[in-house]
């Protein structure tokens, strides 16, 4: 992660306790967790992540701030997958299948990152089986939004997926 060390712990615990992950844990358990966390803070535009590239492929979680998932093209045009603010993960398939990051991310202002090692990640799943099946509905939640995002793109134009875009941004 290319962002300075941060020794900001402020909110950190209610970020956990927000993300989807985390969702029911006891608060010991959460506190346990905000132990673990390593800080980032990034400023405005700073690459966090960038796709191809082989990390420690912790749990990554916004602590502050929020970021863009994206991809670009060898041209320089970029597709943006994902806004992710406080509370929510990002990066989480490496985690799982040891790949490389599977697109970029990029703070939109100054971000607060949190990140949580795979090796402490694994042993909590393994002593708290709840997160093993919140990881479940998490992974579940993403697929569904890229298939509909999919389908837009193959089958909707341009006008239509704006005006779906800002119904949803409306509700």
């Amino acid at each position: 992660m290319s962002c300075g060390e941060g020794q900001t712990h402020g909110g950190t615990a209610r970020s956990l306790a927000e993300s989807p992950y985390f969702s029911g844990l006891p608060e010991t358990v959460i506190e346990d967790i905000e132990r673990k966390i390593r800080r980032r803070r990034c400023a405005a535009g700073e690459v966090i992540l960038r796709e191809g590239e082989r990390g420690d492929r912790g749990l990554f979680l916004v602590l502050e701030g929020t970021v863009k998932v994206c991809k670009i093209s060898p041209e320089g045009r970029e597709q943006v997958l994902r806004l992710i603010g406080a509370g929510r993960t990002f990066n989480d398939v490496p985690l799982f299948d040891g790949g490389a990051n599977p697109g970029s991310v990029i703070a939109l202002g100054s971000v607060i990152v949190g990140h949580l090692p795979a090796a402490a990640f694994q042993a909590l799943m393994e002593r708290h089986p709840e997160i093993a099946r919140n990881a479940t509905r998490v992974l579940a939640a993403r697929l569904r939004a890229l298939t509909v995002m999919i389908e837009d793109l193959a089958f909707r134009g341009v006008l239509s997926r704006v005006a779906r875009l800002l119904l949803n941004c409306a509700q």
